[in-house]
């Protein structure tokens, strides 16, 4: 189960379909299709686009991506595809700076330099609890 496009979609034994009633999962966690959430303890969160929930509760950590192809640099943030203009620079989940130009700044002051056709993989949305 994720949020895609500020709907929730469930995905079971291959099929997909969008949620249009509150479901309760085995951890007695409450989505609805709004995207809001009822954890057990009773606290309340809205899913983050792109957070996906195993059919029994459990978050699964998501990742987002970097990829340079034909030039472009092109970033995939919570679960959206953005490409980044000239001088654009785009703040990431995990606190890696990313460049127009390629340049990946992590948060340790690491840098990379992308090449043609490569991906990286950086930390996505922490989950709200």
């Amino acid at each position: 189960m994720a949020l895609k496009d500020g709907k929730v979609i469930v995905v079971r034994d291959g099929q997909t379909e969008t949620l249009t009633k509150t479901i309760t999962l085995s951890s007695h966690m409450q989505i609805a299709p709004d995207g809001s959430c009822v954890y057990p303890n009773g606290s309340s969160a809205r899913l983050v686009d792109g957070q996906i929930f195993r059919l029994d509760g459990v978050s699964v950590p998501s990742k987002d991506t970097v990829t340079l192809e034909k030039g472009q640099v092109v970033v995939q943030k919570s679960g959206k595809l953005i490409s980044l203009k000239p001088t654009e620079i785009m703040g990431m989940n995990d606190g890696t700076r990313v460049q127009w130009d390629g340049t990946v700044i992590k948060p340790d002051g690491t840098t990379t330099q992308l090449r043609e056709g490569q991906t990286i993989l950086i930390d996505g949305p922490t989950p709200a609890h």
